[in-house]
């Protein structure tokens, strides 16, 4: 029997998890749900669905076993507690919260109700990604000691005007830290699977008329004193985005369509006779040409599979979080001035969040 699902959210993203649920057999896609009419109707029209402006109605009438939330970032927290409550599992777009004292609400709420909380971090499925991750895995690489992390992109003006709730502190939560460098964020702690010590960040608001940051750097350190150095902006054109990983056995450097790794032999830690002596190096590379949408359809084979095999989805709240504890402790650190100590204190983030809310 196929599950039956919901969007709820079809102004932006939320047509593209349609895109993608119209192409799995485990589920059918019954209704969506929009707090503008006109758009629910138009979007409900175009797939052949039911619509509603009031996503508690839909699930109630429609007894749906699944929803897809893409709702603007402040209405997560609400939006899952609501939904775990009916028992119903979510697959939520990211970031899971604007703060990870609401994402622990989610978390406890959904675990609660024993349902599914999947949260959409497509490019854990990117070739390059997921080879380096294996890479990382199989200590080829050796001890990890350093890493560089860039999600240089460009935003218009018009763009933080396309939506009122977009470059506000207390309904997007930040800049490019929570809705673009996320996604590269994730990748980043996901692959090295090391957790934080400590940050120190700067932001800055540049080219843009935002209350949030649109330029991002910070330092961290790492268990095994592995050093990293952040950099994000919505301010730069052409865009690039890259991870560098080096470790004692070699050096490794990805972006979202090629990964190339170099294999040192000795290890950089090896002694060596010659005061210029190098280690010799092999290498190899990998090209993966791959479109961002390919991506939601394992995202979503995943979160349906792991609820009929009753499991834990490839990316849950919990490891959702991860990523939203860095740039929370990002932020706070920037506001304070004074690096963060990691785990990052719930209490603190809200204090910091409630105070840029209110002044902007």
């Amino acid at each position: 029997m196929k599950l039956r699902a919901g969007v709820i959210g079809v102004g932006g993203i939320g047509k593209t998890h349609l895109k993608t649920l119209k192409k799995l057999d485990m589920v059918e896609t019954i209704a969506v749900a929009d707090i503008v009419a006109d758009l629910a109707k138009a979007v409900a029209m175009e797939y052949g669905l039911k619509w509603y402006t009031d996503y508690l109605e839909m699930i109630e009438k429609e007894k749906l076993d699944v929803v897809s939330i893409c709702l603007p970032h402040f209405l997560h927290c609400k939006a899952v507690c609501e939904v775990a409550r009916m028992g119903v599992n979510i697959l939520l777009e990211k970031p899971i919260a604007i703060s990870v004292g609401e994402a622990d609400l989610m978390i406890n709420e959904s675990s609660k109700n024993r349902v599914k909380l999947g949260v959409v971090f497509q490019n854990r499925y990117r070739k390059t990604f997921s080879k380096l991750k294996r890479v990382v895995e199989e200590d080829k690489l050796g001890n990890l000691m350093r890493t560089i992390l860039q999600y240089n992109t460009f935003r218009t003006q018009a763009y933080y005007r396309s939506a009122e709730w977009r470059g506000r502190w207390a309904t997007e939560g930040g800049g490019v830290l929570i809705n673009q460098g996320i996604h590269f964020i994730d990748i980043f702690q996901w692959i090295i699977g090391k957790r934080p010590k400590t940050i120190f960040g700067v932001l800055g608001t540049l080219a843009h008329d935002i209350e949030v940051e649109d330029t991002a750097t910070a330092t961290m350190l790492f268990e095994g004193n592995m050093q990293a150095a952040i950099q994000m902006s919505t301010i730069d054109h052409p865009p690039i985005s890259k991870l560098e990983i080096r470790g004692e056995k070699g050096y490794a450097e990805a972006d979202e369509n090629t990964l190339k790794i170099f294999y040192n032999s000795p290890s950089v830690k090896s002694e060596f006779k010659g005061a210029w002596e190098t280690p010799n190096v092999e290498w190899e590379a990998l090209g993966a040409e791959e479109r961002w949408e390919d991506f939601h359809e394992p995202v979503y084979r995943d979160f349906l599979e792991s609820i009929v095999q009753d499991r834990e989805p490839f990316v849950s709240g919990e490891e959702a979080r991860k990523s939203l504890e860095i740039v929370n402790a990002f932020i706070a650190s920037w506001y304070l001035k004074r690096p963060i100590n990691f785990p990052l204190d719930p209490g603190l983030y809200d204090k910091v969040l409630k105070d840029l809310s209110r002044t902007g």
